[in-house]
């Protein structure tokens, strides 16, 4: 079993680390300069001078187009050349560029409705409690995704089987892709404690119409969003648990590859889950193998921010959100 541990940060301490005072500038790109190969290193914006960092050099790069793995292999002289390279080559394009004492926090076109990080981290403050504890996130130029539980006392949004110290918290997951600046998402997330499995249970119907709307539009809809996301949380917790009734049968490899194959899993994951089988007590039940797909997650191997991890989670989630039939011999989908 891959265990891990809650660093302690709340929302509250999410959103002072995202409240950033920024200045935003806007111009053309012949208005912008790298250097990079200076003495201290950093971009000329609109003629004033902003220290050069890896966030900001990433932010650069992913506006203009260029892998951010590719760039960062490169020594600072060829960063230097590559990065003024394409400002000149697409010098005429207005462009809005968010940046601290610090360093450069954004790139983006000028003029696109924009919701600042803090915004949602504010949305999520609405409707959970300041002192909810994060269990992983991250934001950069790229992607932001925040997974977030109630805090542990808290009278909602927690189940379980409390007799044998058996609890899982509900919270949510949300996140946006700040490269392509998409509406930002949000799915019902759940926290077993006994075994620090994350799960995220897909909901499709949880969505943000972004288009012609305002910020502020945007950040009022996300909130909305938050909201239909918790209130289903009880019963999803509730479903989760009623899992432990749906015993598995004397193929438990069988039956556990084909749940798999159902939600998209790779044949190599799946032959690693089957591997994994084994550590299950007993006959087993389908609790099993959702908890068995989701603990794989934890595994310190694998990047948190890669996709496998978020595919093991979100199947583990569609099995307890699946309420479609399925045969009770082999609990293969029958719609």
């Amino acid at each position: 079993m891959y265990l891990r541990n809650l660093s302690g940060t709340t929302l509250t301490d999410l959103r002072e680390q995202f409240d950033t005072r920024h200045t935003v500038w806007g111009g053309t790109g012949h208005q912008i300069s790298v250097h990079l190969d200076a003495d201290t290193p950093h971009f000329r914006i609109g003629g004033t001078e902003v220290p050069s960092t890896k966030a900001g050099v990433d932010a650069m790069a992913t506006y203009y187009g260029i892998p951010t793995t590719f760039i960062n292999k490169l020594m600072p002289d060829e960063r230097q050349w590559l990065l003024n390279s394409r400002l000149a080559y697409q010098a005429d394009g207005n462009v809005t560029v968010r940046h601290t004492e610090q360093g450069v926090v954004e790139v983006h076109k000028a003029g696109q409705v924009r919701v600042e990080t803090v915004a949602l981290v504010d949305a999520a403050m609405k409707v959970l409690p300041h002192e909810s504890l994060i269990v992983d996130h991250w934001s950069d130029a790229t992607d932001l995704q925040v997974d977030v539980i109630v805090p542990e006392g808290y009278e909602r949004y927690t189940g379980g089987d409390p007799q044998v110290g058996d609890i899982t918290r509900g919270g949510i997951r949300f996140g946006q892709n700040r490269k392509l600046n998409h509406a930002p998402w949000v799915q019902p997330y759940l926290y077993r404690l006994a075994c620090t499995n994350g799960m995220e249970v897909p909901d499709l119907s949880l969505k943000v119409d972004a288009r012609h709307c305002t910020a502020d539009q945007i950040e009022a809809m996300f909130e909305a969003e938050i909201r239909r996301a918790v209130d289903r949380l009880e019963s999803d917790i509730q479903a989760f648990y009623d899992l432990r009734n749906t015993a598995l049968g004397a193929d438990r490899t069988g039956e556990l590859r084909r749940v798999a194959l159902e939600q998209g899993l790779p044949a190599r994951m799946v032959g690693r889950l089957e591997d994994l089988l084994p550590s299950v007590e007993g006959a087993g039940t389908m609790f099993d193998i959702v908890n068995l797909m989701t603990n794989v997650a934890n595994d310190p191997a694998l990047n948190h921010r890669s996709t496998t991890v978020r595919d093991l989670q979100t199947a583990g989630g569609q099995v307890v959100h699946d309420h479609a039939a399925r045969c009770t011999t082999c609990h293969s989908r029958l719609s």
